[in-house]
Order: C-alpha cells, then sequence, then structure tokens
C-alpha cells in the first residue's frame, strides 16, 4: 500500500484505488477531527494534510495511467474537488453546522474593529461548529471523484505507464 499512497509511477485497477481512497479518506477524517476537537496535538496531526494532496495524485495518477492518460489529468479532479466540496459545503452548512454564522458574523465584526487577534481567537470554534459539514462534505466529495475515476476502463495491454496491474494482460481485476 505504500508504493500506491508514495509512488506516482505504475497502474492500479479499480479494487487497488479504492482501498487507497478509503485509506486517504480515513487518514482525512481522523486529521479533520483531530484538529476540530484534539487542541495543539490534533492540530499536529494536521502535518499529515500537507503530504495528502501528493498522496492523492499518486493514487489517482496510478488510475488515470491505467486509462493510459497523463497524471497531469489529476489536476482536473483536484479542480473538481474544491469545486464539489465548496458546493456542498455552501448548500449543507446552514442545516448540519448552523452555528457557524452567528460566530463568522462575530470574527468578522472583530476584524473590522480592527481586532484581528480576538477574532483569530473564533477560528478554532468554527472549525468545531463546521465539522460536520466538513466531514459530509470530504466524503461526498471524495466518493463522488473517486466513483468517476474507478469507472474508468483499464487498458487490458500494456501501455506507456507499464503493464497492467498483476502483471498479466488478461487480468483486468
Amino acid at each position: 500500500m505504500l508504493t500506491v499512497l508514495f509512488n506516482p509511477n505504475g497502474r492500479i485497477g479499480p479494487r487497488t484505488f479504492w482501498r487507497g481512497v478509503f485509506l486517504l479518506l480515513a487518514a482525512m477524517i481522523i486529521v479533520s477531527v483531530a484538529g476540530a476537537y484534539g487542541g495543539a496535538a490534533g492540530q499536529a496531526l494536521g502535518i499529515f494534510s500537507l503530504a495528502a494532496p501528493y498522496c492523492y495524485l499518486c493514487v489517482y495518477g496510478k488510475r488515470l495511467h491505467d486509462n493510459g492518460k497523463s497524471a497531469w489529468l489529476f489536476l482536473a479532479f483536484l479542480a473538481g474537488y474544491f469545486v464539489v466540496s465548496s458546493g456542498l459545503s455552501m448548500v449543507l452548512m446552514p442545516f448540519l453546522s448552523p452555528g457557524v454564522a452567528p460566530l463568522e458574523a462575530q470574527m468578522t465584526l472583530l476584524i473590522e474593529q480592527g481586532q484581528l487577534m480576538d477574532a483569530i481567537n473564533y477560528a478554532p470554534e468554527i472549525n468545531k461548529a463546521g465539522i460536520m459539514t466538513s466531514l459530509v462534505s470530504l466524503i461526498a466529495s471524495n466518493a463522488l471523484l473517486g466513483f468517476i475515476a474507478a469507472s474508468l476502463s483499464s487498458d487490458p495491454q500494456s501501455n506507456a505507464y507499464g503493464p497492467p496491474e498483476g502483471g498479466l494482460a488478461s487480468d483486468t481485476f
């Protein structure tokens, strides 16, 4: 699994792709919850979120390679993730995290009054109040984009990115 998550070369089929996506999703859920409720230790765990884009690039890039496409197409998936995630957050925030709006209003008021340090103190509270929306958006975005990538057909023959997963040209699963 380390090769799947940290090596951008090669190809993977849909099953291995889903394993990588689920592992990354679980890690991101842990990082999100720890960041909201884990205090300084939880925020320190957030260092993983710096490595996450590279891991996603490796997993999606290999899946794209399996279809004969360049891993650069991952940028389209990344843009799609931001669009879907942002849209879901905007739609779901009033329903799943209604406490965020008053906190953001208070934070904005403090910023307008020039009390930036006091406003910054609201960030952890906003993070806690919005965690449900963040998690639902994270899961739904990963599921949608994962489904699209997993649905790509596998090239049954060797291509520019190597042989099919498992090394056998007839093994498409």
